[in-house]
């Protein structure tokens, strides 16, 4: 979709770029080929030309930062495609909601190839360099929550990144509430022994693995590997139906996958003991 895309092109905005669109121009080759030559010259000038030419160069050299930093925060959606072999897909587990007051307890990443978790007292620092292999990272909420409480402890490390926000994505196509809410809409989810725990039992699960509960920590890197299962699978649907939405035919839509994280045990009646209301 990044190659189709022409709203990072000062003076092209969301009505221009539809009208592109419809002369039959869904791509920069077809941009820079014979076809836009009947395009008006408002939008086909020297300068537009250049900066397709510089577009197309910069998608070759894989140039995630070019594109994050000229297209509006609202369309970083587009380099999904194109960036998915290096994205990374991130949650994280604290003990509130306040960064000056809180602790950044694990942080959960998922790509095409597995889920890694980095762990507070154990190797959260490692996530220093785990970081680097990613272009694009994908975050429910992350804008307002997970990215700045990993910036806060670890420093600006997502300089080379671009960031999807995928809560703000999935408001835009009508989606509200929380993760565990847009998964039963959409029918996305996990196994119904997870289900039921919310964030504060993962709060309560790192009490427990302070004072020493050994079903704890296994039992909350589970519940997050679940969280950040779901995300590649919502953030496909999300991506296709706004690719519906725009109404013009020949753009292709992109599949889906699950990361494989029910290798990783959880322990049930820890589940149990957190979802009484007597504990």
């Amino acid at each position: 979709m990044i190659s189709s895309t022409f709203r990072h092109i000062p003076g092209i905005g969301p009505k221009k770029e539809l009208r592109i669109w419809k002369c039959g121009i869904l791509s920069w080759n077809d941009f820079l080929s014979h076809k836009s030559h009947d395009l008006p010259p408002s939008l086909r000038t020297t300068e537009q030309v250049r900066i397709v030419r510089e577009s197309v160069k910069k998608l070759n050299d894989g140039d995630v930062r070019y594109f994050r930093d000229a297209l509006p925060r609202g369309e970083l959606w587009r380099l999904y495609p194109d960036f998915l072999e290096n994205a990374g897909f991130l949650d994280i587990e604290t003990t509130g909601l306040s960064r000056d007051y809180s602790e950044l307890t694990l942080i959960g990443v998922a790509d095409k190839y597995g889920y890694s978790s980095f762990i507070s007292g154990e190797n959260l620092e490692d996530f220093r360099g785990a970081i680097d292999k990613y272009d694009l990272i994908i975050t429910f909420n992350g804008s307002s929550f997970d990215i700045p409480f990993i910036e806060h402890y670890l420093g600006n490390i997502f300089r080379n990144c671009a960031h999807i926000d995928l809560m703000r994505l999935l408001r835009r196509i009508g989606y509200g509430g929380g993760l565990k809410k847009i998964e039963s809409d959409l029918g996305v989810g996990r196994p119904s022994s997870l289900r039921g725990l919310s964030g504060y039992d993962a709060v309560r699960m790192w009490r427990l693995h302070i004072l020493g509960d050994q079903r704890a920590l296994p039992t909350l890197i589970r519940y997050n590997a679940e969280d950040v299962a779901s995300l590649p699978e919502l953030t496909s649907i999300a991506f296709n139906q706004i690719i519906e939405r725009i109404g013009v035919e020949g753009f292709n839509k992109v599949g889906s996958f699950r990361p494989e994280v029910n290798h990783l045990p959880f322990h049930i009646d820890l589940i149990e003991d957190l979802t009484n209301p007597r504990y």
